[in-house]
């Protein structure tokens, strides 16, 4: 969760928890009055308070305090209590909301991929994948290699067979971990587009001949996929929430009593 996320939560979290405080006094002082409700959910003037007492403006702190008992009812109403364990806290209510609508994000590969080449120019560089090859002079046995990769041909045995770089090909084609600069613009931008281990690129056409790569392991650009999604999910996220609270507050029915909050 980033920061802005993070953020976000624990201002949820810190007033979600003021909505049901333990040791008031049920006495008739002002520490009961009504100071707001949300949908018929009463906030008092105790519960402001409470926060009130670790600083802060009065307002802000009810705000904020409508905000959570506006999520809160949101995952009631998911039925995400549900699926959580007893006992169910505000907090732990409003924390699977927010992981709900994390879910629902959907993030297209071309928009990671894209912010990978803007955000994470350096890594992106560096960031290795590990492949096996096979190199050949004629398009007709590259073909023929590739058909019978389709078929469920090993592609190591076949690198061993058929590959005209001995070195690699003795080696079931094991090209080991390689960066983009390693394998040069061209064969880079097939070899970065492969996304699972044992996936087979289409033929290649090279200065070198016909080549056909398989991705064995992509560890480091998977890790840099994940914090790029990570990224823009973060920001999703907030302005889903942020979106989400404004229709919910449209249809919420919120009355706020005003005078014990003035001066």
């Amino acid at each position: 969760m980033g920061k802005s996320v993070a953020f976000f939560t624990l201002a949820m979290m810190s007033v979600i928890s003021l909505a049901c405080p333990t040791g008031w006094a049920a006495d008739k002082g002002i520490e009961t009055k009504v100071v707001a409700t949300v949908n018929g959910t009463r906030i008092t003037w105790g519960q402001v308070q409470q926060k009130l007492s670790r600083g802060g403006d009065k307002k802000e702190i009810l705000e904020k305090m409508i905000r959570g008992e506006l999520l809160y009812q949101e995952a009631l109403r998911r039925g995400l209590d549900k699926e959580l364990k007893a006992p169910k806290k505000k907090r732990d209510l409003v924390k699977a909301l927010i992981k709900d609508e994390e879910a629902r994000l959907q993030i297209p590969q071309k928009e990671i991929d894209d912010y990978i080449a803007k955000s994470f120019v350096r890594a992106r560089e560096a960031a290795r994948l590990r492949l096996r090859s096979i190199l050949v002079t004629r398009e007709s046995i590259a073909q023929d290699i590739l058909k019978k990769l389709s078929s469920g041909g090993d592609f190591a045995q076949l690198a061993q067979v058929y590959s005209e770089d001995k070195k690699t090909g003795a080696q079931g084609g094991d090209l080991g971990y390689v960066s983009q600069q390693d394998l040069g613009i061209e064969i880079a931008k097939t070899a970065f587009q492969l996304k699972r281990p044992g996936e087979v690129s289409d033929i290649i056409k090279t200065p070198h001949g016909y080549q056909i790569l398989q991705l064995t392991d992509a560890s480091e650009v998977e890790r840099l996929e994940k914090a790029a999604r990570k990224a823009l999910i973060d920001k999703y996220l907030d302005q889903r929430l942020t979106d989400l609270l404004k229709q919910l507050r449209a249809k919420a029915n919120i009355v706020i009593y005003g005078a014990i909050l003035n001066p």
